[in-house]
């Protein structure tokens, strides 16, 4: 679940284009009164939602968690993340196949647009053999099928290759 809201920032934070010294002590300088600002506050908050406890929701933004209270997450306004299926295959690989060489034949084989380019990652060296790990994300969620077609060729050649070596 994505969430976004925007939030007073006299509780979160200081309204942008707002000195310093007003909104964090309230006071102007040299005055008593409090300080304003004619800026409406904006503050987007947008994350992945971790855990809802008593007093806060939890999100994740990237790898920082977020703590929002609760009566602040009543008023915002959550939208799902619509992610078509992705490709996530794990191969295991003689070891002497470069990780390089496997991206570029993932990149010439995929036929699919995709979301993001193809990524290759190497997982774990395991005697004479790698493990890879490939991950594609179609761009129009009925071409997953296609797309995995693609991965497993590129993925299956370096297979062919360990029978004649």
């Amino acid at each position: 679940m994505f969430l976004t809201k925007c939030v007073s920032a006299g509780r979160m934070g200081r309204p942008q284009g707002c000195p310093l010294a007003n909104s964090q002590s309230g006071r102007r300088p040299g005055g008593s009164r409090r300080g304003r600002c004619d800026r409406a506050p904006r503050m987007d908050v947008e994350g992945t939602v971790a855990a809802h406890g008593l007093l806060y929701v939890t999100l994740y933004d990237g790898d920082d968690l977020v703590l929002i209270p609760n009566n602040t997450m009543l008023s915002m306004s959550a939208r799902p993340i619509r992610e078509p299926e992705a490709v996530d295959m794990r191969a295991r690989l003689p070891v002497t196949v470069d990780p390089e060489l496997v991206q570029r034949r993932v990149d010439e084989a995929v036929s699919v647009p995709t979301k993001r380019p193809p990524h290759v990652e190497l997982e774990e060296l395991d005697g004479q053999d790698v493990v890879v790990r490939v991950r594609a994300t179609p761009q129009v969620p009925d071409e997953g099928g296609r797309l995995a077609h693609d991965v497993l060729k590129a993925v299956a050649g370096f297979e062919s290759e360990r029978g004649r070596g």
